[in-house]
């Protein structure tokens, strides 16, 4: 895992060069589609389809994949394309990164899920653009933080527990749905969190109180949305 470390905000470094055989043009205009406040998460997703196939983002397996789906990204496939956009093109990606990346499907699984096996906990995911400042020459990319805040009536934790609690790190954007965090039946962060850790029991301690600095929020901790806020679910008031 990368140590937590504050990145830049992007515009650091300008972005690499157009691969041969793109069309400048081309990809402006399905920018402009997709940034289009009324656009609906379904045509920014066939936006998307398009800038893949034309940039030659998706490989065999990914077009069939997506036959399969009804013409549907995946999320990952979603990620990919906009994180080509964002480190080849000097456009901008309006909206929240994470809320075009994730169906509200998908979303309301997790939090389902997250409340049901983590009762007195809110996970929290966040994708950004951004660029790491320990970079000689920073590059702007996508990065992601994905961990569970403790309410007021969480317990307190087991020693040595590594269940992502509280304070966050940032790390690549790919690492969602990397080897390093997935596990034969799991696909992402996430899943496998809960494989891990399938029960609130499995990490914490009864009849305990989370510790008190774990219910302060940074200032960076306090514009990170919960998926429940992402769902336009009425927040548990934390500390500040």
């Amino acid at each position: 895992m990368i140590q937590h470390t504050t990145f830049q905000e992007p515009g650091a470094m300008p972005p690499a060069a157009l691969p041969e055989g793109v069309n400048p043009n081309y990809i402006a205009k399905q920018v402009g589609e997709f940034n289009q406040q009324d656009a609906t998460f379904e045509q920014r997703d066939d936006v998307l389809f398009r800038i893949g196939s034309h940039c030659d983002v998706f490989c065999d397996t990914d077009y069939q994949q997506i036959h399969k789906r009804g013409g549907h990204l995946t999320a990952k496939m979603r990620y990919e394309v906009l994180e080509w956009v964002l480190t080849h093109t000097e456009h901008e990606i309006e909206g929240n990164l994470t809320l075009h990346i994730f169906s509200q499907e998908q979303l309301r699984d997790w939090y389902q899920e997250s409340k049901e096996r983590y009762p007195d906990f809110e996970m929290v995911l966040v994708f950004e653009e951004g660029a790491w400042e320990e970079e000689e020459q920073p590059q702007p990319s996508i990065y992601y933080t994905c961990y569970y805040r403790p309410l007021p009536s969480a317990p307190g934790l087991e020693e040595g527990t590594d269940f992502p609690v509280g304070h966050f790190q940032w790390e690549v954007g790919e690492y969602f749905w990397g080897e390093g965090v997935c596990h034969e039946g799991t696909e992402d962060e996430p899943g496998f969190t809960m494989y891990c850790y399938p029960e609130q029991a499995d990490f914490s301690v009864p009849n305990t109180s989370i510790a008190s600095h774990l219910l302060t929020l940074t200032e960076e901790e306090q514009g990170h949305k919960s998926v429940a806020e992402l769902l336009g679910i009425t927040p548990v008031d934390v500390a500040v």
